[in-house]
């Protein structure tokens, strides 16, 4: 089966946009975004065989660090997507204090992101930009084994 370099360079790019905005407080669909991307990454690395070396190692252990802090942040919205969906009678002020503690959580987990982000920053930067140029040349220089583009057919 084909592989289709550019929805890796998809999720490259978009984790890429990611660590360069870090934003303060992510909202819920940048933490899915992340982690599904991040997931996405870290299982094309590993069925490419690219983890093999070391600057693949090191993206891979901080994109890891990077989906799992940003794992604690979505549990927190789901959570709180389901706390708003239940409607219970006379419950009203343990609704809100349930609510006010879960938004306290995803507050922590999303500075505990947001420094991870930063700490990490450098190295993603570096070797997400190795990576889309690794796959470039991956690409062009195997023609018979070439990976295919949208569009292309072999």
């Amino acid at each position: 089966m084909p592989v289709n370099v550019d929805r890796i360079q998809k999720s490259v790019r978009k984790v890429r946009k990611f660590v360069k905005k870090a934003p303060r407080q992510p909202t819920p669909e940048q933490v899915h975004d992340l982690r599904t991307n991040t997931r996405k990454l870290e299982s094309a690395l590993h069925a490419l065989s690219l983890d093999s070396n070391g600057n693949e190692q090191r993206l891979l252990k901080s994109v890891k660090r990077i989906r799992k802090r940003a794992g604690k942040i979505r549990d927190m919205d789901v959570l709180t997507a389901h706390v708003c969906s239940v409607k219970l009678n006379g419950e009203g002020d343990c609704e809100v204090q349930l609510l006010e503690h879960l938004g306290a959580r995803r507050q922590k987990y999303a500075k505990k992101l947001h420094s991870s982000v930063l700490k990490e920053s450098a190295v993603l930067k570096k070797t997400l930009q190795r990576e889309v140029a690794e796959l470039d040349a991956m690409q062009d220089s195997k023609p018979e084994r070439r990976l295919l583009r949208p569009g292309l057919m072999p």
